[in-house]
């Protein structure tokens, strides 16, 4: 069985049998509703008695242990796993061990967050006319353009197109001269 590693505080002894009841059932049940059906204490009584320091110094430890035991149930599911029976013709014929992959997660990222955090990325959408742009944000964007490049980090295809506008239209390439009064090539003669 579970025990927790926090003793309650030496003022427990100043609660009533009944508190130190509901208190302990609660421990082991986690919620108010399981603590009264287990110590016989209504819940109205835990709302009053609330209102002592030393009861509700208690009751947060009592929560503490109820969410302690959680977690070791939680951890024993995921790593030890659970037996299951297996049925056959309606008859149990053996066990099989089930473990559970979402509590894994779930205690992996409760205890190293930062390996094991859902990663969202998150992106600020400027609008498109760059003739909006403050000067801050346009310092900015090419400033972050400038670390791209020198990391050769490809860009996305719409800070590819804010480039384009900034650099303006391209200037269309000059148009070939012809000569009127040049003779024609061979090439041009032929059609091909």
């Amino acid at each position: 069985m579970y025990k927790s590693e926090h003793p309650y505080p030496p003022e427990i002894d100043q609660l009533s049998p009944n508190q130190r009841a509901f208190l302990a059932a609660y421990a082991r049940a986690g919620t108010l509703v399981g603590a009264s059906a287990a110590s016989g204490c209504s819940r109205t009584s835990h709302y009053q008695w609330l209102t002592d320091s030393v009861y509700r110094g208690a009751f947060e430890q009592a929560k503490l242990e109820a969410s302690e035991f959680l977690e070791a149930e939680a951890r024993r599911r995921a790593v030890d796993g659970v037996q299951e029976p297996v049925f056959y013709q309606g008859q149990i014929c053996g066990y099989v061990m089930k473990y559970s992959d979402a509590l894994l997660i779930k205690l992996l990222q409760a205890n190293l967050p930062e390996k094991f955090k859902d990663r969202v990325e998150t992106t600020q959408v400027l609008d498109a006319d760059i003739s909006k742009w403050s000067d801050s944000q346009l310092a900015q964007f090419l400033a972050y353009v400038e670390t791209a490049a020198a990391s050769k980090a490809p860009l996305r295809p719409a800070e590819v197109e804010i480039l384009k506008r900034i650099a303006g239209p391209a200037e269309p390439a000059p148009e070939p001269l012809i000569d009127a009064q040049a003779e024609p090539t061979p090439e041009l003669q032929s059609g091909n």
